[in-house]
């Protein structure tokens, strides 16, 4: 009998340290999640994204952008579009035509289908510039018919032509900066030829990328 009581007495001690040991790990679980949901509600701040460096490789670019995708949701990246960058025309949700990204990926392949993302960079920056600029049409055929040379014109306007996905990514970075108004250059950015036109702010290869010195623009 006095085995059975201490058999019995042993039991239920490891019964009871068993429900305490439950219970402290509940515990410290609802305690986990509960600093993990008070995590998820705190702004998310971003040093260095895509959209504030200059000229990058699309490379490097995919990273970044692979990087937010899973760093954050589709509803926080909307919520940072809406509170930290300034809307073009009121779009919350900018989806980008893809007419816009092949006519303008046409355009960067028939002036420098051959140079770097950089100066595929500035080529596109260098139109949607003059889009934006009083002195220039506000479109991109406009832009197209008044200030280069016929046979980019007839390049950019031949079905046959088919620009490089180097020339498609490049064309992509631009208008993400265009719609979400981060273009990284100065707004007077809008001559770009093999010889000087303005204030010369970049050269490469032969490419001159040049300032118009007329007021007007929004950072001179």
């Amino acid at each position: 009998m006095k085995k059975n009581k201490k058999m019995w007495r042993c039991i239920r001690f490891i019964e009871g340290a068993l429900l305490i040991f439950s219970v402290c790990i509940f515990a410290i679980a609802d305690i986990k999640l509960l600093q993990y949901c008070q995590n998820m509600r705190e702004p998310i701040v971003l040093s260095k994204t895509m959209d504030l460096q200059p000229c990058i490789e699309y490379t490097n670019f995919s990273k970044h952008k692979n990087k937010i995708a899973t760093e954050i949701r589709v509803s926080q990246f909307n919520y940072l579009h809406r509170h930290c960058f300034e809307e073009r025309s009121n779009v919350v949700d900018i989806d980008i035509p893809d007419w816009f990204k092949y006519q303008l990926g046409k355009l960067i392949y028939a002036e420098g289908g051959n140079l770097n993302d950089e100066a595929q960079q500035y080529i596109g920056y260098v139109v949607l510039n003059r889009m934006r600029s009083k002195y220039f049409c506000n479109t991109f055929d406009g832009v197209l018919k008044q200030g280069y040379h016929p046979i980019t014109i007839k390049k950019v306007n031949d079905d046959n032509v088919v620009p490089t996905e180097q020339c498609l990514n490049n064309a992509f970075l631009c208008l993400f900066n265009y719609y979400h108004e981060t273009i990284p250059v100065p707004a007077n950015l809008v001559f770009q030829a093999e010889f000087k036109q303005g204030t010369v702010y970049k050269k490469i290869a032969n490419e001159y990328f040049c300032l118009d010195d007329r007021p007007g623009y929004p950072d001179n």
